[in-house]
């Protein structure tokens, strides 16, 4: 064994004897200045600090160090990278948490020395029956974030629904996103994400991360665990859509241990999907998000409407297609706009009684924004503004345009 890799392979040796005890982070901490430290420990010393019997047993069984030698070499050999509570570019907000991880595993395309130094890490988590609701909304938040002046990391874990949405989204906008597993670094869990994992993996300042060693797959109980690492490593956890009981509610749970900010999306009284968030609110565990503009402003981040797009954008791509004389319909489909805005998953229909124009009036003035690509139609005819659009106050700006032509 060389000089330079005992360090990382010690605390790989410790986190298998002490990985599953996170109680025991705090203790080594305040101990320790490095992982070779527990191992020099010996005999009356070490019973004093450790009482548990397997953790003397363990610690005190040299193959440990072999076999974390072995893990070593093999996973350095394929890009993997380690972090141990003792290294100075371990996550500054996790080594805050008394049940910090003693060993992170991450798969990157960046050194992890520059994976933590973003302005604000956001977690975004949620049920795995997301539904359109929950994932419009999603992207939503994760375009303003995109948006806003500072430096942003969006952190969830992989998983179906609200996870996966909130990683592509992130992708797709442009911030970088960290995905917690809950399995061993060498495999991937759902094994349906392994694309997304290697997208992820491959995008700058992203990183799959773990503190589960090789060949450990998906028990019921490594979702806590798990889920300490996704709150734990950011300011602040948003909670998009759940039930009474899920994972995502364990992680709010956690985040609010740990004095971070939580935020819940509101719901419908009688959706089941949105119990979760509603009673997180009711608790007063969660602040609900009742608009963009006030999520960004409790984040701590700048205003979406600071930077292009929007309701500027918006009619300059409609005045690609609408000559300046047809005002009347630029008018129009500008209404129908603000309305979309105010009445997410409306159609065709929904706007001829609220805006009371025929049905062919509103369709085709539907195609047209559609042809713009600032509105998008579901299979069930349900309308939503693109992305790129959207910012805060979209129906508000738009109304106040309308009132100046």
């Amino acid at each position: 064994m060389d000089k330079g890799s005992f360090p990382v392979v010690c605390a790989i040796a410790l986190n298998y004897a002490l990985g599953s005890s996170p109680r025991l982070s705090s203790l080594l901490r305040e101990n320790f200045n490095s992982a070779e430290e527990v191992f020099a420990l010996k005999g009356e010393a070490r019973r004093l600090l450790f009482h548990n019997q397997s953790e003397l047993q363990v610690l005190g069984d040299n193959s440990i160090l072999n076999k974390a030698q072995k893990e070593y070499e093999s996973l350095r050999g394929q890009g993997v990278s380690f972090l141990s509570i003792f290294d100075p570019a371990y996550p500054p907000l996790l080594k805050e948490c008394p049940d910090a991880p003693i060993l992170l595993y991450i798969r990157s395309s960046s050194r992890p020395e520059e994976l933590f130094r973003a302005d604000c890490y956001i977690s975004i988590v949620g049920t795995r029956q997301m539904d359109r609701y929950g994932r419009d909304w999603t992207r939503r938040m994760v375009y303003a974030i995109s948006r806003s002046a500072q430096k942003c990391v969006i952190v969830s874990g992989l998983a179906i629904g609200a996870d996966i949405t909130a990683h592509l989204a992130a992708l797709e906008y442009g911030l970088p996103t960290i995905a917690v597993s809950p399995v061993g670094i060498d495999t991937v869990y759902p094994s349906s994400h392994r694309r997304y994992a290697e997208t992820i993996a491959r995008s700058p300042l992203s990183a799959i991360v773990t503190d589960y060693p090789c060949d450990t797959i998906a028990y019921p109980g490594n979702f806590l665990r798990r889920n300490r690492i996704i709150a734990g490593l950011a300011h602040s956890t948003i909670l998009i859509e759940s039930r009474l009981r899920g994972g995502g509610m364990m992680t709010c749970r956690l985040a609010s241990s740990y004095n971070r900010q939580v935020f819940a999306l509101p719901g419908r009284l009688d959706d089941a999907l949105s119990q979760g968030c509603n009673s997180l609110i009711d608790k007063n565990i969660a602040y609900p998000i009742f608009s963009i503009d006030s999520l960004l402003e409790n984040l701590g981040l700048s205003s979406a409407d600071k930077k292009t797009g929007g309701a500027q954008a918006l009619i300059q791509a409609l005045g690609s297609l609408v000559q300046p004389s047809d005002s009347d319909i630029l008018s129009l489909c500008l209404r129908i706009v603000a309305q979309v805005c105010d009445s997410p998953d409306c159609d065709i229909e929904t706007l001829c009684v609220t805006l009371d124009i025929p049905y062919s009036t509103a369709s085709s003035s539907v195609k047209l924004l559609e042809c713009a690509s600032i509105l998008e139609q579901d299979l069930l005819g349900r309308l939503s503004i693109r992305e790129e659009f959207f910012c805060p106050s979209l129906a508000k700006k738009i109304r106040s345009y309308l009132k100046r032509i």
